[in-house]
């Protein structure tokens, strides 16, 4: 994972967190809320952007899914991927890198393959000439 280009927000002063009712009516014009109030949300948003970067910078394997680690939910289609013990995530299976470098993976006969149509997110079976 490259560095990171921003340092965060660091605010370590914890304030204090405003009642349900001033959260559900928001600041009114003019109104001057505690510094204490202010803390809680700086303090709130430092903690919370530093947990998101740990989760990232962890990888997949740190997310949780209904309960289970990601490595115990299998990807639909196990022919692709498989999980890599020594990096903790999922890769691309040997053959499915074979494919990828192979000059024609789409190729049927010496007569037809399909293409890839960017335009509309779809594939196109075409004679070749």
């Amino acid at each position: 994972m490259p560095g990171w280009e921003e340092t965060l927000p660091e605010w370590n002063e914890e304030g204090t967190e405003p009642t349900q009712a001033k959260k559900d009516e928001g600041w009114q014009a003019g109104e001057k809320p505690p510094a204490g109030w202010f803390n809680w949300l700086l303090h709130k948003t430092y903690k919370s952007l530093q947990e998101i970067r740990t989760k990232i910078d962890e990888g997949v394997d740190a997310v949780k899914l209904q309960g289970r680690n990601v490595q115990d939910t299998a990807p639909s289609d196990g022919d692709v991927l498989e999980w890599d013990n020594e990096n903790n995530k999922w890769k691309p299976k040997d053959t499915v890198m074979t494919h990828k470098s192979d000059n024609a993976p789409h190729q049927y006969g010496s007569r037809f393959e399909w293409r890839y149509n960017s335009s509309d997110d779809s594939l196109e079976l075409v004679v070749i000439e």
